[in-house]
């Protein structure tokens, strides 16, 4: 019923059945046979009677059914070798996944009526997969090379709408000393677009396509780090990493506007209908710290600290347009026209700075007390604003959403070999805050558990 409000008429059902099976077996030693897999299916039923549009009882006889369902299957086998110098991992594998979607809309003030199944489209993505990964130690070349290794490993996919890609991994590690590790990495990704954004058949009136888009690109990515970990002794151990991770060809939802107005000059009339595009860049760097410590014999502490920056960027060059014409195209999350190049800073929802601490101490063997604490610096978060679009065609906006820290205690007793107590309270400050914008969060809460083995 508009953001922050329930609709009074409006209900979602939804439900999932998930199944997972498998099995391992080891030949000798060091090999070892392993098949895994999963099955799930969902449904999602939405109805919106929202006809009753005054207190008095007016009807504008509106309604709007839409009943979507989609499977996933996924099989793999994966053979596994551990050496002295070398181990791998091979694996071979099958995802498929189905959609199907039906709807219905009636608008009695604009005479309109829309039926959709996709029933007959058998709309279906099917990714075969094989992968190797190996481990290697520098002695396989030259006895003076033990302290040097490289993980090396690659994923050959074969999509049934986007054909064969290859992503790789290159890890290499060097042991510097007893103590030191440095260890650097180059990763590549792809992911395809969904059945739903590329077959979505939702088109209103004055839409000059659906909101699906078969022209879709699948989005790739490339991953940069290198790292440092360092030993202090027998009790601190601390690591450094700097990372960094360009995205392309990410997909967007937007909306479409009459090209021949200027964007400041656009009214409701000139709405073109909604899609999915390849319309902007990611790239995201940072840095990590963690480090963990034994103080005593009884004491451990340890955490980790992020900070990260994130773009996104958007070119008028580079969006994929399909068949959206000459119209004019809005990022939905955003608001912004894509009329030249913008740059935007940071990405919704992640924080530039967050942190992690956990200390536990144990006094006894049957007695162990953890205290947990996480802190999730400023961000942005996003809200609709009817201001971003013209006439009532709204879009997200940005907010600053405060920071917050949340900390948890635990109690765990052994009453005996097989049976123990914990004790845990959750958020132990009562700390009032807020995760994703306009969604409540769990205040103080208390658990007791008993979990005996046998």
């Amino acid at each position: 019923g508009g953001a922050y409000q329930d609709a009074r008429d409006a209900r979602v059902d939804f439900a999932r059945d998930f199944f997972t099976y498998g099995g391992s077996y080891s030949l000798t030693g060091n090999i070892e046979m392993q098949y895994s897999g999963a099955w799930s299916d969902l449904g999602r039923d939405f109805v919106n009677d929202s006809s009753i549009v005054d207190r008095a009882g007016n009807y504008d006889g509106s309604y709007t059914e839409t009943d979507a369902e989609g499977t996933n299957w996924e099989n793999e086998f994966t053979a596994r070798f551990s050496g002295k110098r070398i181990t791998a991992v091979a694996g071979i594998g099958n995802t498929r996944q189905t959609m199907n979607t039906r709807s219905y809309t009636f608008l009695r003030a604009f005479n309109y009526e829309s039926e959709t199944n996709l029933d007959s489209l058998d709309l279906t993505e099917s990714i075969n997969h094989l992968f190797l990964h190996t481990e290697l130690n520098g002695t396989l070349i030259h006895p003076s090379l033990e302290s040097f290794s490289v993980g090396l490993g690659s994923r050959l996919v074969s999509h049934n709408e986007f054909g064969t890609h290859l992503t790789y991994e290159l890890n290499p590690k060097y042991q510097l000393s007893v103590s030191t590790l440095l260890y650097g990495a180059v990763t590549t990704g792809f992911n395809a677009p969904s059945l739903y954004q590329l077959n979505s058949p939702a088109r209103s009136a004055t839409a000059v396509t659906n909101r699906g888009n078969r022209s879709l690109d699948p989005e790739e990515s490339i991953s940069y780090e290198i790292g440092w970990k360092q030993t202090v002794g027998p009790s601190l151990r601390f690591n450094l990493s700097l990372f960094r991770t360009d995205v392309q060809d990410v997909i967007e939802y937007v909306y479409l506007w009459n090209g021949d107005k200027p964007a400041d000059q656009l009214s409701s009339a000139d709405f073109r209908g909604d899609t999915y595009l390849n319309a902007s860049e990611q790239r995201i760097h940072g840095v990590e710290f963690g480090f963990d410590s034994r103080i005593g014999g009884y004491f451990t502490l340890g955490g980790n600290l992020t900070y990260t920056h994130s773009t996104l960027s958007f070119n008028p060059n580079s969006v994929n347009s399909g068949s959206i014409g000459n119209n004019r195209v809005q990022i939905y999350e955003s608001g912004a026209f894509v009329t030249g190049e913008r740059e935007l800073e940071s990405l919704t929802r992640r924080p530039s700075l967050s942190a992690n601490l956990q200390a536990s101490w144990q006094p006894s063997d049957p007695l162990r007390i953890k205290l947990s604490s996480r802190f999730v610096g400023e961000r942005d978060d996003i809200f609709y604003s009817t201001e971003l679009g013209p006439g009532y065609y709204g879009a997200l906006g940005r907010t600053e959403v405060e920071g917050y820290n949340v900390t948890d205690l635990s109690v765990q007793y052994s009453l005996f070999r097989d049976l123990t107590l914990i004790g845990k309270i959750e958020n132990l400050f009562d700390a009032s805050y807020t995760e994703i914008n306009g969604y409540h969060t769990k205040g103080r809460g208390f658990v007791i558990q008993a979990d005996y083995r046998f």
